[in-house]
């Protein structure tokens, strides 16, 4: 049975849905593991997505963030404020940052959004393959004050339809 948390966001191009997948998950094949720094570089899969195929991301771990507290795909948590935010500076317009997937430009927009908090620090989305490599970044706006790196974990479906 599937969990009822989904979220979908298209892009012109590409489908991005962020969920929880369920026990009889269809994407269990490994495709690959890319330790993603978090220095704010763009970096590729070693492997190229496949069109029309779906796959599943998941981005897990934590990091040092600056030298405040540390981060995840998604939050940072200050633990000199005890404090959990998503923004640069921690304002409302502030770049958003964490994992980004196919990274653009750091415009403050992200995608994808990984969703609520997870206590295991363990985020999936769900992207369609663009017969082309996944670029990822760590989007953040003091970036080269970080230090330590994320495990994103590519699984390739069985299936060429997203989960409704």
């Amino acid at each position: 049975m599937l969990n009822n948390l989904k979220m979908f966001l298209f892009i012109p191009g590409l489908l991005f849905s962020v969920q929880a997948f369920a026990e009889g998950d269809d994407c269990t094949q490994l495709l690959e593991s890319v330790r993603l720094p978090v220095d704010g570089k763009t970096y590729m899969s070693e492997n190229t997505l496949e069109s029309r195929v779906f796959y599943k991301i998941v981005a897990r771990g934590t990091f040092q963030k600056e030298d405040i507290g540390s981060g995840d795909a998604q939050y940072a948590f200050n633990t000199k404020k005890n404090f959990t935010y998503t923004r640069c500076e921690n304002q409302p317009t502030g770049i958003i940052f964490g994992v980004q997937l196919d990274a653009g430009g750091t415009s403050g927009a992200k995608v994808p959004e990984w969703g609520p908090f997870s206590a295991k620090h363990s985020y999936t989305a769900e992207i369609a393959g663009r017969e082309k490599k996944l670029t990822l970044r760590y989007q953040d706006c003091h970036a080269s004050l970080n230090s330590g790196s994320l495990m994103i974990d590519i699984y390739k479906c069985n299936r060429r339809e997203p989960i409704r």
